[in-house]
């Protein structure tokens, strides 16, 4: 199933034409942070205020950076100054380590981070962008720069993971997606009259309208069970412990697998909020295709005068049947 954001107009893409392909290497950060840049198109620099921060502008509406490293260590902050929150900084981590974020990652446009060795947001993270895509699936540079947003390079790696333990807000209105073979959340994740996704699949593909996201679907599923985080097989594609919440917006848990793979693709135990806000109704969306979805954790989509705010005090499984999304005229709660 593809997720669609309900719209009554489509902007187009972010326009891409005269993005300028600069080619040039810039060796050395501050320690334990980003390291080892290449700008493969657009235009970009790095700039050292201070031994504990990392300032990258980006002075064209899209960037790709492909990096050596792509850490952030505690204590210690990277920020994007780009032209606007329409803006993307497409990194790629081309080194062999996953992307540990233990400090601050701040921006005034989109970040998203590619790195098929995984990513993790330490509990002591925090990201403040305008919107945000952490996945470990790569996309094409000239797709990219076209506006076709499809992820069809799916990491070499298996067990390579997407994991929040911290801290991530985006700007209203914006999208904070996590995806991945294993995605997990014991974190916050909040994007107020945005999109906040949780995906498991080995590709997928996003549309944008300028920061607002159009659409999203999985296009690969995982045929091979995921290692844990305590080293076993990963019960679930995408678990949430934590908080994922947006006001008048939209949450979407989404997984595809083979037959078998795993118990449930998708297992929620935390806290789910889509709740109504300035008279924009929120949705929240279990999207399992032929998987089983557990939701035991608090879901709530409530609103001013229809109220679906609901508590599961034990496991429900769910499979998919034949669903769209319709526009919404009351807050929704969806398992399909």
């Amino acid at each position: 199933m593809q997720y669609r954001r309900p719209i009554t107009f489509r902007d187009g893409l972010l326009a891409s034409t005269g993005v300028l392909a600069c080619g040039f290497a810039c060796l050395g950060s501050a320690a334990g942070q980003v390291a080892g840049l290449t700008v493969q198109a657009g235009q970009a620099s790095v700039s050292l205020p201070s031994a504990s921060k990392t300032v990258i502008t980006q002075s064209t509406p899209k960037a790709i950076l492909n990096w050596q490293s792509f850490s952030i260590a505690g204590g210690t902050s990277v920020q994007f100054v780009q032209p606007s929150a329409g803006s993307i900084a497409l990194n790629r981590v081309t080194g062999g380590g996953v992307s540990s974020i233990q400090g601050q990652l701040l921006a005034n446009g989109q970040v998203w981070l590619v790195n098929p060795n995984g990513v993790f947001f330490g509990p002591g993270s925090q990201v403040d962008v305008a919107g945000l895509i952490a996945t470990t699936a790569d996309v094409k540079n000239g797709d990219f720069l076209s506006g076709h947003y499809t992820f069809g390079t799916a990491s070499p790696n298996a067990n390579a993971s997407v994991v929040n333990a911290g801290r991530i807000s985006v700007a209203s209105g914006g999208t904070a997606a996590l995806v991945g073979a294993r995605v997990d959340n014991s974190g916050l994740i909040e994007a107020d009259f945005g999109t906040v996704v949780l995906a498991g699949g080995k590709t997928f593909a996003v549309d944008f309208a300028g920061d607002k996201l159009l659409s999203f679907a999985v296009t690969g599923a995982v045929d091979q069970a995921p290692v844990s985080g305590e080293g076993g097989s990963a019960k679930a594609l995408v678990t949430n412990e934590g908080t994922l919440r947006s006001s008048g917006g939209t949450v979407l848990l989404t997984a595809r697998a083979a037959k078998n793979i795993v118990d449930n693709v998708i297992n929620s135990t935390g806290i789910v909020e889509a709740r109504s806000a300035r008279a924009v109704n929120g949705e929240i969306i279990f999207d399992g295709g032929d998987g089983g979805v557990s939701v035991s954790g608090s879901v709530d989509a409530s609103g001013p005068r229809w109220n679906r705010q609901q508590r599961c005090p034990s496991s429900r499984t769910r499979r998919r049947t034949n669903h769209s999304v319709v526009p919404r005229r009351r807050p929704e709660l969806l398992l399909v």
